[in-house]
């Protein structure tokens, strides 16, 4: 549920935006932004290349970027702080689904995460072969709109979008000193689904693997864990 302190801004996207990524902080461009989902457009990819069990390899990853573009404008970012956190993180955010299960399990308690669970642990990490800026440069390669992300991490709440059609406004989140990571479940299961992923492996993996991101990205920082919070 909502809460008072952590407003959810929300506003409209008609899904013929860019992707881009969870993160809260602000974009220098004056690019149009679409749904929010871990890394942008590396996400869906991730997703689909783990249920198959494929390497995580530039080939895979232009073979899927190629199909998803052909119906959803890919997107990624770079950043003042060494680019993509998802992306530079990508293996011990992996890592960290098997280290943390039992945290993550009691988290998402009111999901049946056991079978997607036991896929994701099962996913080999010497597959994956591509990180951090080779990442980003494979899909800007792929025609991939690359946003600019400024100012220091302040996120206060990470939320989980389920209304169709809305983001956050993550300038409006900024403005009134709260910002905060989303990620918009419902554009995700539609892109994944566009990728012959299972809609309810896309559903559960998303959100194990953004708990874990949140785990790296904020609490290996030193920082507490952010409220998880669903905007329905």
């Amino acid at each position: 549920m909502e809460d008072n302190l952590n407003p959810f801004y929300e506003i409209s996207v008609n899904g013929n935006e860019p992707a881009w990524c969870i993160d809260g902080r602000k974009e220098s461009g004056r690019t149009k932004k679409g749904a929010q989902m871990p890394g942008g457009s590396i996400f869906p990819i991730l997703l689909a290349i783990i249920e198959q069990n494929e390497d995580f390899s530039a080939e895979n990853i232009n073979r899927y970027a190629q199909k998803l573009s052909k119906k959803f404008k890919l997107g990624v970012h770079r950043g003042e702080h060494g680019g993509c956190g998802f992306a530079n993180n990508l293996i011990r955010i992996l890592l960290k689904i098997t280290e943390k299960e039992e945290e993550i399990k009691e988290r998402l308690k009111d999901f049946e995460t056991n079978s997607v669970y036991e896929s994701l642990k099962g996913y080999s990490l010497l597959k994956v072969k591509v990180t951090g800026e080779e990442l980003i440069s494979d899909l800007e390669k792929q025609n991939a709109v690359v946003m600019n992300l400024v100012g220091e991490h302040e996120e206060r709440a990470a939320f989980v979008n389920l209304k169709d059609g809305t983001t956050l406004d993550v300038l409006k989140a900024n403005e009134s000193g709260s910002p905060a990571f989303n990620l918009d479940l419902w554009m995700i299961v539609k892109q994944a689904k566009e990728l012959g992923v299972n809609e309810d492996f896309a559903r559960i993996a998303s959100l194990i693997i953004y708990l874990a991101t949140e785990m790296v990205l904020v609490e290996d920082k030193g920082k507490p864990a952010l409220d998880i919070i669903v905007h329905k």
